[in-house]
């Protein structure tokens, strides 16, 4: 589980197999809004609105590995979306604070990413459907 405190920082706790949840971990960086994905290998990345509003994105080395530490990926926004596409690479949707439509994937499963590129001008809302 992933939220933003009271405080605006980032934090997860994850259930552990016997049942109890792990206790409140902070990933670093204060946030808005956050969206998580995983990798196609079963890596978690985050991805978050922070307070200056820049595009951020935080992910484990592997699944269940260690957190990577916050890094920019350019941009900013006002809302943010994230899934895996049918090629197993994460695709993020976000409208950015000029009011345009972006999207940001990944160059290929578990790789860098391709860069801000422009989809639609003046939504004020999306939902991106999940894979099956």
């Amino acid at each position: 589980m992933f939220y933003i405190g009271t405080n605006t920082k980032l934090y997860h706790d994850v259930e552990t197999k016997s049942g109890p949840w792990s206790g409140q971990q902070a990933l670093g960086g204060k946030a808005k809004q956050i969206a998580v994905a995983n990798d196609a290998d079963g890596a978690q990345e985050l991805f978050y609105i922070g307070t200056d509003d820049g595009l951020y994105h935080n992910y484990q080395k592997g699944a269940n590995g260690a957190w990577q530490g916050q890094a920019s990926l350019g941009g900013k926004a006002l809302s943010i979306a994230a899934d895996l596409d049918a090629n197993g690479r994460v695709d993020l949707l976000y409208i950015g604070t000029n009011t345009e439509l972006y999207r940001n994937v990944q160059n290929a499963p578990d790789a860098g990413w391709q860069g801000q590129r422009k989809l639609a001008s003046g939504p004020t809302d999306f939902a991106e459907p999940q894979q099956p």
